[in-house]
């Protein structure tokens, strides 16, 4: 996991956390690092989900 501080252009800061998994690269952002956490977690949650279905169509 790597967190980094951006700036947009207008000059405020948000944050950006980029995650491996299974040799992808997520990314995702947020207001504050809480909030990009949070969202990077969706996503690995998302990531499961369809890994789920795959594995198991009747889901």
């Amino acid at each position: 996991m790597k967190f980094t501080p951006q700036l947009d252009q207008q000059g405020n800061y948000f944050w950006l956390v980029e995650l491996r998994c299974y040799q992808r690269l997520l990314m995702a952002e947020g207001n504050t690092l809480k909030e990009a956490i949070e969202n990077s977690m969706k996503l690995v949650e998302e990531m499961g989900i369809q890994a789920a279905r795959r594995k198991f169509p009747a889901l």
